[in-house]
């Protein structure tokens, strides 16, 4: 409830989330619960941390250079609430951006393409170095 009302704020809220997400995202890996040497290693490791506490079903689909693509089902955010024509999960986004940022020492942008708000079944995030 505290996050969908962040909503209200219009697009400062959803700045407000990805931030948080990023932070998270900056955390673990200073924690060394995540890292790695490429993308797919980074993401592979930020999957295994994000499904032991249980935040969604996460797919890596593939990864290509300096690009990915994820897939989340049950995501913990937007699951269960009601379609609404626009895409919520920043907060993962920002979490993605955030801990290949840190782990790699370069920008990264998280584009979210599907998302269960949008009637889609699933999340789906584009993820690409800049």
């Amino acid at each position: 409830m505290v996050f969908t009302s962040l909503f209200d704020l219009g697009t400062a809220g959803e700045v407000f989330l990805y931030h948080a997400g990023r932070r998270l995202g900056e955390a673990l890996v200073e924690m060394g619960e995540v890292g790695g040497a490429d993308i797919e290693e980074v993401l592979e490791a930020l999957i295994r941390v994000l499904t032991k506490l249980r935040l969604g079903k996460f797919t890596l689909l593939k990864t290509e250079n300096d690009t990915a693509t994820l897939q989340v089902h049950e995501c913990y955010f937007c699951s269960g609430l009601p379609v609404v024509q626009r895409r919520v999960c920043f907060y993962e986004g920002g979490m993605l951006s955030g801990a290949l940022t840190k782990a790699l020492e370069a920008e990264f942008e998280v584009k979210e393409t599907k998302c269960n708000c949008m009637g889609d079944k699933v999340c789906e995030y584009e993820v690409r170095r800049i």
